[in-house]
C-alpha cells in the first residue's frame, strides 16, 4: 500500500537548493531518501548512488552541483540529471 506522507512546505525546496531528507522502506529496508525542486518540479529519490553503494550527497542534504543543474555524487563524482535521476 502507498502512503502519503508530508515532508515540509513546498516553499521550502527551492530550486537547486538543499534537499529534504527522509526514510522510506525499499526491498524490505528502511533506506534515505530525499526531496529536491528542480526547473519548479520536485522530485525525490533514494540517497544511493546507481554505480556505488554509498549515498550521493557531500554535505547534509546538498545534492546539487555549483551551476545547480546536476546531481553529484560525493563518492566518484557520477552526474544525474535532476528530473529524471
Amino acid at each position: 500500500m502507498d502512503r502519503v506522507m508530508a515532508l515540509c512546505n513546498s516553499r521550502d525546496l527551492q530550486d537547486g537548493g538543499e534537499a529534504v531528507p527522509f526514510d522510506v522502506v525499499f526491498c524490505g529496508q528502511t533506506c534515505r531518501a530525499f526531496a529536491i525542486r528542480f526547473e519548479g518540479r520536485v522530485h525525490a529519490y533514494l540517497n544511493r548512488c546507481a554505480h556505488v553503494a554509498m549515498e550521493l550527497d557531500y554535505q547534509p542534504n546538498r545534492f546539487f552541483d555549483d551551476t545547480g543543474q546536476w546531481l553529484i555524487c560525493a563518492t566518484h563524482g557520477a552526474v544525474y540529471r535532476p528530473d529524471t535521476g
